[in-house]
């Protein structure tokens, strides 16, 4: 049976009007068998009669054919296949990666606290420097942070060795923020690392699945990364899709609380690289 997504992908002849309709559906898929197509229309700030005939496009009979599909969808989001099986088709790789996207960024929404998310931010807009101490894996999603922060203002270095992890822990001024990057959160250097700094009183956020012990109970601030219990194959996929997550929500918070400076300066790197 074909998912929304399936047939969003099929449909012919959207117009911004379905954009609309679309992006919101996607950003509040668990909502939707409650709503009826006014409460829709109006969320969407389109019309009923929008609603009806993108509901159309899509090839469903009625509304409420659209609803009991959605929540056919939702049970098989809220439980993918994690795993690769042997000589799987190409399309149902495509559907199954896009899902677990899907349900890996809506668990991660719904676990992330906002009261925490709040502090966080208080300190990484208020701090100028950001250190990002992860190893392996882990480094690469420290190095596309790096990259967003940049770009509104922020001077951020990556360290992945455990050399100069030490001397981070030893040197950083408290005018910085550390970023811990740490999937179980168990290792042993990098508890040290934290140790160091919790002495000296520099402010430290963690991004992990182990909230409970281990570099949490030396980090200021924590949250939390999904882990699914599934095939080894896809696990450290699961995490990544999970923490880009948070990194996105973190620069664009970033960009919007400085959003003139951060177009400015965008410009400026675009007429400097491109010439």
């Amino acid at each position: 049976m074909d998912t929304i997504f399936d047939r969003i992908k099929q449909a012919n002849h959207l117009n911004d009007n379905d954009d609309v309709i679309i992006q919101y559906i996607i950003n509040h898929l668990e909502e939707i068998p409650h709503l009826s197509s006014g409460e829709l229309a109006r969320r969407t700030y389109t019309s009923s009669t929008s609603i009806i005939r993108f509901i159309k496009k899509l090839k469903y009979q009625s509304y409420n054919d659209f609803k009991l599909h959605i929540v056919s969808d939702l049970k098989n989001i809220k439980n993918p296949t994690l795993s690769v099986m042997p000589n799987e088709d190409m399309l149902s790789l495509v559907n199954k990666i896009s899902e677990i996207e899907i349900n890996i960024i809506q668990k991660t929404k719904e676990l992330l606290s906002m009261e925490v998310l709040t502090q966080v931010m208080a300190y990484i807009s208020k701090y100028q420097y950001i250190d990002i101490i992860a190893n392996d894996t882990n480094a690469s999603i420290g190095d596309y942070a790096s990259h967003l922060l940049w770009s509104v203002g922020k001077f951020v270095q990556v360290y992945h060795h455990s050399d100069k992890e030490l001397y981070v822990g030893l040197n950083t001024r408290q005018d910085h923020v550390v970023i811990f990057i740490s999937k179980k959160g168990n290792n042993t250097h990098l508890k040290k690392i934290a140790k160091i700094l919790k002495v000296r009183g520099v402010k430290t956020i963690l991004l992990t699945s182990n909230l409970d012990e281990g570099l949490a109970q030396y980090c200021d601030y924590c949250l939390y990364g999904l882990v699914e219990q599934t095939s080894a194959q896809l696990r450290d996929s699961v995490f990544y899709m999970s923490i880009k997550y948070i990194l996105d929500l973190i620069y664009v918070i970033l960009f919007s609380q400085n959003y003139e400076n951060t177009i400015q300066l965008e410009q400026i790197y675009k007429d400097i690289y491109e010439n």
